[in-house]
């Protein structure tokens, strides 16, 4: 279900120009579709991906076997005819279907001047994991990241969060960006949780997102907690986690 959001005044909520290529790509791509939507004054989420490319785009997207161009294949683009292939198997799983969708649209809008009839991308373009990947598929997996998870609309949700549960976002957000015991529960607990259902994205994505963003001159999510976030519950104490429980309740 799409919804939207009234704006929220903020201090930590500061206008964030794009940063590089593929955000400003994404941002035009997303200014265009919101305008085209009787100008909403806002973004709607999660960002109606699949909705927006074939309304507004002018993107055709089919779901069939990708088998043919190799085992694991998840999504291909023909840019010549703009059309987005999606295997089934990522029907299964939102975020994947989502995050695949918008890889390819960060190939059309950014690598049409190579003039290749398809891109075709394995789990292994989709990893996030830049180090192992060509600049192409760096690029449309930022694309991807922008388009789906815009930098304001994020911080905008944690405000939303912690307004819900009646507490100082100032304290809680500069709170988020210190590798404690205390922001680990609510990043694994809460924050996440939260944010990867407003934005309909995989776990994964949406702490790599967070990674990107920042706090005064801290970055949102501590590198240091990344493990300990995907580690089972039982790594933190069942004092502490039901201390926090406590805490998350009454506020």
């Amino acid at each position: 279900m799409l919804r939207n959001r009234k704006s929220r005044s903020h201090k930590h909520l500061v206008t964030i120009s794009p940063q590089n290529r593929a955000e400003e790509y994404a941002h035009s791509a997303l200014d265009f579709c919101r305008k085209r939507e009787q100008g909403l004054p806002r973004l709607p989420l999660p960002i109606p991906a699949e909705l927006w490319a074939e309304k507004h785009l002018r993107v055709k997207i089919a779901v069939e076997d990708l088998s043919i161009y190799g085992e694991g294949t998840l999504g291909a683009l023909r840019p010549d005819c703009r059309l987005i292939l999606i295997d089934p198997i990522t029907e299964h799983h939102v975020g994947l279907y989502r995050f695949t969708i918008a890889h390819e649209l960060g190939h059309l809008a950014q690598h049409k001047y190579l003039r290749l009839d398809r891109f075709v991308d394995d789990a292994g373009c989709l990893s996030l994991s830049e180090s192992f990947l060509s600049y192409l598929e760096v690029e449309a997996n930022r694309f991807a990241a922008y388009f789906l998870m815009p930098s304001k609309d994020v911080f905008e949700e944690l405000i939303r969060f912690f307004g819900l549960r009646g507490v100082n976002p100032d304290d809680y957000l500069a709170m988020l960006t210190f590798p404690t015991d205390r922001s680990l529960w609510w990043w694994k607990h809460r924050v996440l949780p939260f944010l990867t259902e407003s934005f309909q994205v995989s776990l994964t994505a949406m702490m790599i997102r967070c990674r990107t963003l920042q706090v005064g001159t801290h970055t949102l999510l501590p590198a240091q907690l990344e493990s300990e976030v995907l580690a089972p519950s039982g790594r933190l104490s069942t004092i502490l986690q039901r201390m926090y429980y406590r805490r998350a309740v009454n506020s």
